[in-house]
């Protein structure tokens, strides 16, 4: 169970890093006309950052 909830924290984590990159290259590149959409671009990598930490905080979860 652990190895596999540390495979999914690995892969959530790389997509959030990859995610926060993205958010940031449209914050540079985007219109200023168009800015105001750019919040809601920040639910990836806080949505990968929560279930990579979902996943590790499930590692250490002791099943009764």
């Amino acid at each position: 169970r652990c190895p596999l909830a540390l495979f999914s924290m690995l892969v959530c984590a790389v997509m959030s890093y990859h995610a926060g990159i993205f958010v940031a290259d449209e914050w540079e590149y985007i219109p200023a006309t168009e800015r105001w959409t750019l919040p809601f671009t920040l639910i990836y990598p806080l949505g990968f950052g929560l279930l990579a930490l979902h996943f590790f905080l499930n590692c250490f979860h002791k099943k009764e």
